[in-house]
């Protein structure tokens, strides 16, 4: 039965009463109203008798009774009008009224639609047949003109969202392709060969046996060998007579649907099977392949020839700027799988380029050297622990598939860079050499006591100048604070209980070899209470607090802390709490990126509580591998008397030489009297010691272990200055004439600490806003200075429909992150007009 707005029969049946009639005879032929009349009779004062076929005579005896008492009544007989012979109720109709009712003219004004489409209503009454479904019809086409409601028909059974060709499709393949959901309703209501005829005018699928798999096939086929600007090869001509227009705007906007992304690969994978697509794309160059995003695959086989590449020393391979592609391949379809990989290939060739060391006159220009934040030395270690940090959060597959690259990068690093390095370090090392301002015991003097407002110091354990320049970078992204980094060298050993002290306030520094320790005039500062003492003997509104403490403390109960203090020491321990453990070591990487987030973290809570000015430093640093070490990695000192022996540092009073090792006195690394000595690899070797063979290791001499960063952060003052980087269109025709057209963006500011990049999307829309072509991304993240370099071009593809040459159209770039416009141009078409769109709406 047809479900109904009931509320016009209601009225009508109401007025044929109120014009004095006592009897309202409904004869409903078809029962059209059966299920209905129980609503409608609840909304009328009257009596309803309802006639059944076979019980004239029971209604005609209640009628008179009625007729005896002037009562009104409406008579509802579900069945036809009998013939005058057969009709008992003849005489009461005489005097009485007859309502009648169509209700598919009654459905169809219901529903919005011309006159015209009365036959389709009356040829879908199935379809209408339930209440839920009309009212989805009726969203679906509210407002809006139809020309072929059979399409909304399809859209509903399909539980699709709009009645585009797009919204039906991509609502049908949500469901297993092979026993479709939708296309079984389609068979149910009649109108399965409707959608076929609809995928074969907008796509030019034309087959006896229609199968989405296969429509699928072709789609994403063509869609490749377009994006590879290819022509299809003989094993899939059958897609020839695809149209590849509208095919590839089709799967571009797919693919960019939110929240269809997984569904699409899932998709894209069953077709690979389908279509045995090693087949179909094994003559392919690599160079076209990267072009494309469409199968997973394709980013396997990216991926295993960038390694190779790589291995075989080709940083450039067939021309390709590996940095660049692996950007380009965080954009894809795939990105959320591979972004780690690529990543971590990307971060691999800087490893393997590796850097050329100058010959440094003393350890300052050596640091100097390193810490340079556009070509230094330091950059070398930021990517080396990237690659590994990346390469451990990858599934187990994919992490042994770069099992041979893994190890091109650990010997390029071991051996090429890191070893040289600490032997070119231990050459020029004196620390009588070094500047008193970059001594790390002077720190307290010369960037505590000189500050004129209040200060915070944070103090992480063992953050590695590398990883202070990441936390500075992501600070100085933040609108309303700004980072400056210097550095400083620690002492030696390159330890916590050297490192801490020496951050104090102090006259006098003594190496303590009972504990060991160094105490500060005196005492020892080994935890937070006696640091803090330390520091109220200097400054009586001195305080120390933990950085767990700062982050579960409530921010008033923080403020009250706070209240009258000049100077607060953070301490904060990420990495060595995690790395110094044989069992936990091999997340040392992984602690690093932790701390990074976790300083920001603590500065933003901290600044909640009235605090501006921050300088964030450490103790030490480290150094890490990630291949085991072997027997020829290990140095066995000669026998002495040794106060204490660690992997990377060896302390006694005895005097002696040994290849491979160097040392210094602690008289003057804590600038006093003492006799003790420190020995040390002079390159990244371990000695044998209790403890030794690990692979995070400090307290020797090298740039990681003893350069520490020392990051002033401030609050900006006034409104921010930093911005959003700018995209603007390169001059182009605003004439289209061809269903595939390129243009260029000009990135015009290179990202910097105030032009902060964004991801953008673009895409051909018409005067309704519908989108008419496929959708770009512009990824606005270039530093490079050169303009030239900072072009961006993409090939937009335009939907097979036609256009009207005196309506306009319009590219429209918008940001992804806040959907704000940034670009509205307008196009007019003149385009040959190659096929029709029947089965869209208009």
């Amino acid at each position: 039965m047809v479900e109904l707005n009931t509320g016009e029969i209601v009225e009508r049946i109401r007025t044929l009463f109120a014009q004095g009639k006592q009897f309202v005879f409904w004869y409903d032929a078809n029962a059209d109203f059966a299920d209905n009349i129980g609503e409608i009779t609840a909304q009328l004062t009257q009596t309803t008798i309802e006639m059944l076929p076979g019980e004239q005579f029971k209604t005609k005896l209640e009628v008179l009774s009625l007729e005896k008492n002037g009562e009104a009544a409406l008579i509802y007989s579900p069945a036809k009008k009998p013939g005058l012979s057969q009709n008992l109720m003849a005489d009461v109709e005489r005097y009485s009224v007859e309502f009648t009712a169509d209700a598919t003219v009654m459905l169809r004004e219901e529903l919005g639609l011309e006159e015209k489409h009365q036959q389709f209503v009356v040829d879908n009454m199935k379809f209408f047949g339930n209440k839920e479904r009309i009212n989805k019809f009726k969203a679906l086409t509210k407002e809006r003109k139809i020309n072929n409601p059979v399409i909304v028909i399809l859209a509903v059974l399909a539980k699709a969202n709009g009645i585009s060709s797009l919204d039906i499709l991509k609502s049908v393949i949500q469901t297993d392709l092979e026993d479709n959901q939708a296309l079984n309703e389609f068979k149910k209501f009649n109108v399965y060969d409707h959608f076929w005829q609809g995928m074969s005018s907008q796509f030019g699928y034309f087959t006896s046996e229609p199968k989405l798999k296969e429509l699928l096939s072709g789609m994403l086929v063509i869609t490749a060998f377009d994006q590879m600007e290819l022509d299809l090869p003989s094993q899939v001509n059958v897609y020839q007579s695809f149209a590849k227009t509208n095919v590839i705007a089709a799967v571009s906007q797919l693919m960019n649907m939110a929240n269809f992304t997984s569904r699409m690969k899932q998709i894209a994978d069953e077709v690979w099977q389908f279509i045995n697509g090693e087949s179909v794309f094994k003559n392919v160059e690599m160079n076209d392949l990267i072009k494309s995003d469409i199968f997973r695959n394709f980013d396997l086989k990216i991926m295993d020839w960038a390694a190779t590449s790589l291995v075989n020393s080709e940083l450039q391979p067939n021309g390709v700027d590996l940095r660049f592609l692996t950007h380009e391949r965080q954009d894809t379809m795939y990105a959320n799988e591979y972004e780690s990989a690529y990543k971590m290939i990307r971060k691999a060739v800087p490893v393997l380029a590796g850097k050329a060391f100058g010959d440094y006159e003393n350890v300052e220009k050596f640091a100097e050297a390193y810490v340079d934040t556009k070509s230094g030395l330091a950059n070398i270690d930021t990517s080396y622990r990237k690659f590994v940090d990346y390469r451990w959060t990858l599934d187990s597959e994919l992490f042994d598939s770069f099992d041979t690259l893994a190890q091109r990068v650990e010997q390029s690093y071991l051996n090429g860079f890191l070893n040289p390095m600490i032997k070119r370090w231990s050459d020029v090392y004196d620390i009588k050499s070094i500047e008193s301002q970059k001594l790390q015991r002077n720190f307290y003097r010369n960037k505590v006591a000189s500050s004129k407002n209040p200060v915070v110091v944070i103090v992480s354990d063992a953050l590695r100048f590398e990883a202070g320049q990441d936390l500075a970078k992501f600070i100085n992204r933040e609108n309303q604070l700004s980072a400056e980094v210097d550095y400083m060298i620690t002492g030696v050993p390159s330890v916590t209980y050297f490192g801490m002290p020496s951050l104090l306030p102090h006259e006098e520094l003594t190496y303590d070899a009972s504990v060991p320790t160094v105490l500060v005039d005196g005492v020892k500062a080994t935890d937070l209470a006696s640091r803090e003492l330390v520091l109220q003997k200097r400054n009586a509104k001195s305080m120390t607090i933990a950085a767990d403490k700062v982050m579960s403390t409530k921010t008033e109960d923080l403020k009250s802390e706070f209240v009258g203090k000049d100077v607060i020491y953070v301490y904060h321990n990420g990495i060595d709490a995690i790395s110094d453990n044989a069992k936990t070591e091999r997340k040392t990487f992984e602690a690093t990126a932790q701390t990074v987030s976790e300083i920001q973290s603590i500065i933003k809570r901290l600044r909640s509580a009235n605090r501006t000015n921050f300088i964030v430093t450490a103790d030490h640093g480290f150094i890490y591998r990630d291949s085991e070490l072997d027997t020829t990695d290990k140095i066995d000192l000669k026998p002495a008397n040794f106060m204490k022996k660690a992997p990377r540092y060896a302390v006694s009073k005895e005097k002696f030489e040994q290849t491979g090792v160097d040392s210094v006195a602690i008289s003057d690394v804590l600038d006093n009297d003492q006799e003790e000595i420190v020995y040390y690899p002079t390159s990244a070797n371990v000695f044998m010691s209790q403890g030794a063979g690990k692979n995070y290791v400090h307290g020797g001499v090298s740039p990681q272990e003893m350069i520490v960063p020392v990051i002033a952060v401030h609050s900006k003052r006034g409104a921010d200055t930093s911005e959003t980087v700018e995209v603007q269109l390169s001059p182009v025709p605003h004439r289209i004439t061809s269903r595939t057209i390129i243009v260029s963006f000009n990135q015009l500011q290179p990202i910097s600490s105030d032009v902060n990049g964004a991801t953008f999307e673009a895409k051909f829309v018409d005067q309704a806003g519908d989108v008419i072509s496929s959708t770009e991304v512009i990824n606005a993240f270039s530093d490079d200075q050169n303009p030239s370099k900072r072009i961006i071009k993409k090939r937009f593809v335009i939907a097979d429909q036609v256009y009207d040459q005196t309506q306009s159209y319009f590219l429209i770039v918008e940001n992804v992150e806040n959907k704000q416009e940034i670009i509205r141009e307008e196009f007019t078409m003149d385009l040959a007009i190659t096929g029709g769109f029947d089965f869209d709406f208009s």
